[in-house]
């Protein structure tokens, strides 16, 4: 449950801010109204999630074609240096920071795809993967994921739209399918 009152004493700020924020989760999806209780933290049942994952292959791949076709040499630095993050944190075993830098990494390729709508779209579409990443336990495993962007960032970096486009969608198709195996298991 998400109680402005005790938001806003948590955060020693006024109720006003805390009832916008809350606002704002629920329209982004984030959060839902619920009757009698107010707004809760939103969750997402393996349908939903799944429903999100096709949206974001799709996005994703668009994202990485028009990376490659746009890529500079400060964009390219600054993928890089995410994937070296990346790399660290998965070594030291630090979760918290994989996730965080998985998600740095899908930001970065976005913006490097310089189509505002897009990055939009993949933004709202990240904030929901996140509160889901933290939320299920299908991963593909960090060293899964960096694999894969290894593969992404690759394709990009030899400007190849196809490539990395395709790299882009094997990633999130491969999440997509670990949730259909664990809905399929379910009904079962």
């Amino acid at each position: 449950r998400l109680s402005v009152p005790e938001l806003a004493a948590r955060l020693g700020v006024s109720r006003t801010p805390v009832r916008e924020a809350i606002q704002r989760l629920v329209r982004e999806g984030l959060a839902v109204e619920e009757p009698h209780r107010g707004a809760v933290v939103a969750t997402f049942d393996t349908r939903e999630l799944i429903e999100i994952y096709e949206l974001r292959e799709a996005l994703e791949g668009l994202a990485a074609r028009l990376a490659a076709a746009r890529i500079d040499a400060p964009a390219l630095e600054a993928l890089q240096g995410a994937l070296a993050e990346h790399r660290a944190a998965i070594g030291r075993g630090d979760t918290p920071a994989h996730f965080d830098l998985d998600l740095r990494f899908h930001r970065l390729v976005s913006e490097t795809a310089g189509n505002a709508n897009l990055a939009h779209a993949l933004g709202l579409l990240q904030s929901k993967i996140r509160l889901a990443m933290l939320s299920t336990s299908v991963t593909a495993g960090p060293v899964q994921a960096l694999a894969d962007h290894e593969a992404i960032l690759a394709a990009i970096e030899s400007r190849d739209p196809d490539r990395a486009e395709a790299a882009a969608r094997r990633h999130i198709a491969r999440l997509a399918a670990l949730l259909r195996a664990r809905a399929e298991t379910r009904t079962r």
